[in-house]
């Protein structure tokens, strides 16, 4: 199988980034800048997405 891998960058909950790899899942939280959750992704928002740094993670054991 293929760990699947999820970015979104206007959720509007803390964690923005979340893997998923067999029974593992892993939720990151992101540094600001926060994007606001309007609408598509401007070109500022690109800017601001790709300087942003994990800052904290949870992760859990599906299988427990």
């Amino acid at each position: 199988h293929q760990p699947l891998y999820w970015q979104f960058h206007v959720a509007r909950s803390r964690p923005k980034v979340a893997l998923r790899d067999g029974a593992w899942k892993l939720l990151a939280h992101l540094s600001d800048p926060q994007i606001k959750p309007f609408g598509d992704i401007r070109p500022d928002d690109q800017k601001a997405i790709k300087s942003q740094q994990i800052t904290g993670f949870e992760l859990y054991n599906l299988k427990d």
